[in-house]
């Protein structure tokens, strides 16, 4: 159903949309208490726990599905306004090669990693995607892309999130322990930890300095997405041809005529669509009008802190639309990807410190 055809009947959409609301409220204010562990995360939780007392909510699934997924789509651009472009290229051009290493690393690791594992595809996608870029954010963007449903987001969030929170307290002494400098710190800490609150609590543990090149440097590499979003849209175009190539000689297969009488050539070909992410474009556009100063430091800040609120509302209605019990059947797998993944980036960012600088 087209966004249209949703807002034709906003009546439907308001219990579920305004419970989400209710949520993220709760969450921001937990969130504000515990800084380390951030509202979005607190959000599906709380998500969560309350679908366990709702048991059917029907009368708020509609506007909790519409807010799962389009609001989230509105938040992720939202928060392209601050994001200066020009800061993003200064910052890119030191951590170029770290920053793209890392990347591919976690990437090509992390798949491999889940497939050893022999974990659903949608589940290494989100894992690895969220342990490459920027944690939720980065889940959450590319989820709608390859259709994930709320019990794949919520474990990966949820396994993205274990790790940020050691990450936080494990990082800074192993940076003091092996002396490093508010740079070195910095870069490690923006390339290897996700989630930008835990970003910001990490370096900024260690040192001022360090805080602020880390989270330079995080914002930096969160224009990943960009890219990585586009090459799941593609791929995701590419196994739905293939799909229907199956589907297709399959029937053939299976007709009265019989697989000796069939022709390829009479076989129905699709071209490869691409269902481009609208969504990211507008992340792009808006950094892009930060960039050229049209909004000015408070206001783009406030929009950004607004994105971060609906970030909040989205993950609170994917909570709420996940069912614990399934999420529980996934078992320990895709922690023990996570932990893989995330062992890996930490080592190979600091490896490519070492060889680039």
């Amino acid at each position: 159903m087209s966004l249209l055809e949703q807002l034709k009947d906003p009546g439907r959409l308001l219990p579920g949309f305004l419970a989400a609301c209710v949520i993220a409220i709760v969450a921001s204010f937990i969130g504000h208490l515990l800084p380390v562990v951030g509202a979005p995360i607190i959000a599906i939780v709380l998500g969560i726990l309350l679908r366990g007392v709702l048991r059917n909510p029907v009368r708020t699934q509609p506007g909790v599905s519409f807010t799962a997924k389009r609001v989230l789509q509105f938040a992720i651009i939202l928060l392209g306004a601050n994001l200066n472009l020009d800061v993003v290229w200064k910052t890119g051009s030191q951590s170029f090669w770290v920053m793209i290493g890392s990347l591919a690393v976690a990437l090509t690791g992390g798949t491999l990693i889940g497939k050893m594992f022999h974990l659903p595809r949608n589940i290494i996608r989100l894992i690895t995607v969220g342990t490459s870029i920027c944690g939720a954010s980065a889940i959450s963007a590319i989820a709608p892309i390859v259709a994930a449903e709320e019990g794949e987001i919520a474990y990966a969030i949820s396994t993205i999130f274990l790790f940020n929170v050691v990450a936080v307290f494990l990082f800074p002494l192993i940076g003091h322990m092996f002396h490093f400098s508010s740079m070195k710190f910095g870069m490690w800490a923006g390339t290897a930890i996700n989630d930008t609150s835990s970003v910001v609590a990490a370096g900024y543990s260690f040192s001022h300095a360090a805080g602020q090149y880390a989270t330079v440097v995080k914002l930096t590499r969160s224009l990943a997405i960009i890219p990585v979003s586009l090459w799941f849209a593609f791929m995701t175009a590419k196994q739905t041809q293939n799909q229907h190539i199956l589907e297709t000689a399959a029937t053939v297969e299976h007709s009265e005529a019989g697989p000796e009488h069939a022709l390829v050539d009479d076989m129905p070909r699709r071209k490869t669509r691409i269902q481009f992410p609208m969504f990211i474009l507008g992340f792009v556009a808006m950094a892009a009008l930060d960039t050229f100063g049209l909004f000015g430091h408070t206001v783009a800040t406030n929009i950004s802190l607004l994105g971060e609120f609906f970030v909040s509302v989205a993950l609170a209605a994917i909570g709420l639309n996940t069912n614990l019990r399934s999420l529980m059947k996934t078992g320990h797998r895709p922690l023990l990807m996570g932990l893989s993944t995330w062992a890996l980036v930490a080592v190979s960012s600091l490896i490519l410190q070492a060889i680039t600088q």
